[in-house]
Parts: structure tokens; C-alpha cells; sequence
């Protein structure tokens, strides 16, 4: 088997605090994709930080994304 892309998505808690507002929880997803990842070709990562939304909504947004990696332009990152 060989591997040219790969996806990840993990349910996130992030906790901020304000002198003004107080505390305040941000719930959502973070998820990472990678394509290209056999040489020689130039591999490209993104990474997105969702709020609001959970995995469901995420699962179904990276299987369009890892797609939409390869149509993008310009350099990748690592």
C-alpha cells in the first residue's frame, strides 16, 4: 500500500479569559491534511481551526478539502 494522502480531525475545548469578559469555552474541530506525500512530488499540509461545529460536520469537510489541497496554487507547508 501506498500512502499519498492523509487526514486527521480531533474535537477540541479551548478555554479564554478576559480582564473585561470573563471566561468564555471555545468548542470545535482542528484537522490537518496532507497530500503529495510520495517523492518526488512537493508535499502540502493545511490546517483549519473550526469553531462551533463537531466532528460530524468536520468529517464530511475534510474529504473535500484534501481534494481541494491539490488544486490550490502556490508553495507548500510544512
Amino acid at each position: 500500500m501506498l500512502v499519498t494522502r492523509a487526514a486527521l480531525a480531533a474535537p477540541f475545548a479551548l478555554s479564554v479569559r478576559t480582564t473585561q469578559y470573563g471566561r468564555n469555552t471555545l468548542l470545535g474541530v482542528f484537522s490537518w491534511a496532507a497530500v503529495n506525500l510520495l517523492p518526488p512530488r512537493t508535499r502540502k499540509d493545511r490546517h483549519w481551526f473550526d469553531l462551533g461545529v463537531g466532528l460530524d460536520w468536520a468529517d464530511e469537510r475534510l474529504r473535500e478539502r484534501i481534494y481541494e489541497i491539490d488544486a490550490e496554487g502556490g508553495t507548500a507547508e510544512r
